[in-house]
């Protein structure tokens, strides 16, 4: 089956969902979680007098290692001294003006070389690889949430979901309670695309890119061949979804 672009409006809720603060996922770095990544060993220091930069970090066992064209200092910090030590003992001189990391930048992401990436309007519309740059900041990357996907199953072989479909937690809930070891095989269609969009692979030259392509998928069959489903089958899937470490549960249904 052909995985087709997805509404930018559940795109745009689904990237911030996931980039903001779903069981603590975001861009990581020497700062701690959620921080901007910086260099282990320097800091940028702004000395009072900047012709005694060289006396002031060798009285802190560090090295001076020049200026930029504004007078900041670039201090290279003794072996096993951490940054928030060092910044901690710079910052309470009555020589030094400011202290602060030496933060770390990074080239944002080529589009993903998929064969469909270029029809999915709405990635662009939300800037998808200016946040992909962000986090997870690679294709290659993995471990992202539990994505469930509460609906008519999923096509387990799919070249674009079969590296990471977590089919062993998932579960068949159309009778109305959940059943582990019943198939989770997608007989409508819908389960399948709603996968897609959601964590496609990315950059692997098929099909297409999904939102959140790092995160592994949960299937659980609420739905049946014609698309429809019970009340307590949806929330039976939801609870189990709920037990088996999904962070994000999609629903694309009504009633």
């Amino acid at each position: 089956m052909r995985l087709a672009a997805f509404p930018a409006t559940g795109l745009a809720a689904l990237v911030t969902l996931l980039a903001v603060g779903v069981g603590g996922a975001g861009a990581t770095g020497a700062g701690g979680s959620g921080s901007i990544n910086r260099d282990a060993s320097t800091i940028l220091v702004k000395f009072a007098k900047p012709s005694q930069a060289r006396a002031i970090a060798g009285q802190e066992g560090d090295a001076d290692l020049g200026e930029t064209a504004g007078k900041v200092s670039i201090i290279r910090l003794a072996p096993g001294k951490g940054v928030d030590k060092a910044l901690d003992r710079y910052q309470r001189r009555h020589d030094v003006v400011d202290a602060e990391a030496n933060f770390l930048a990074t080239a944002a992401l080529a589009p993903p070389n998929d064969t469909s990436y270029g029809a999915q309007w709405s990635l662009v519309k939300v800037d998808a690889i200016g946040g992909w740059s962000v986090y997870p900041g690679s294709y290659a990357a993995a471990a992202g949430p539990i994505i469930a996907v509460a609906d008519t199953g999923v096509d387990v072989t799919h070249p674009d979901l079969s590296g990471h479909l977590l089919v062993g937690s998932g579960a068949n809930c159309v009778s109305g309670t959940c059943d582990g070891a019943a198939s989770v095989a997608d007989d409508n269609g819908h389960g399948t695309h709603v996968s897609g969009i959601a964590a496609a692979l990315a950059d692997n030259q098929t099909g297409i890119s999904g939102v959140a392509f790092n995160s592994p998928v949960l299937p659980l069959k609420a739905l049946d061949w014609t698309g429809t489903g019970s009340y307590a089958g949806i929330s039976s899937a939801i609870d189990w979804a709920m037990s088996h470490g999904a962070k994000v549960i999609n629903l694309s249904l009504g009633g």
